[in-house]
């Protein structure tokens, strides 16, 4: 469950690359990320730093997504990995709850990402 306070951290990024084109099939089975996850990994980072978002290093934790109009409410995967890298969590494993919403507020190029300690 999301705690009923405001949020430790609000972060916004761009939107991720569709899940679906996070990664590509390369030699005998392997996969390497896409060179559109690469760029969106970099771009996000550097926002992130510009928000100063990252090395916070949570542990347990809630987070909540707001996605703009007119991208699917599941296309997350990105999101947490980007966390993990950027140590703004610890591991994405130890996301707690989960909440996803559509909000009209947002652009349809950026979605906000709130984060409670736990």
């Amino acid at each position: 469950m999301i705690p009923d306070r405001p949020a430790d951290l609000t972060i916004v990024l761009p939107v991720p690359p569709s899940t679906n084109k996070l990664w590509k099939p390369i030699a005998r089975g392997k996969m390497a990320q896409t060179v559109m996850y690469e760029a969106w990994k970099q771009e996000a980072g550097w926002a992130m730093n510009r928000q100063r978002a990252s090395h916070h290093e949570f542990g347990r934790y809630a987070m909540r997504v707001a996605v703009g109009t007119g991208h699917d409410l599941d296309n997350l995967k990105a999101v947490p990995d980007l966390l993990q890298a950027q140590r703004t969590v610890i591991n994405d494993k130890d996301c707690e709850a989960l909440v996803i919403v559509r909000d009209r507020t947002l652009t349809d190029r950026q979605w906000s990402v709130q984060l409670w300690r736990l």
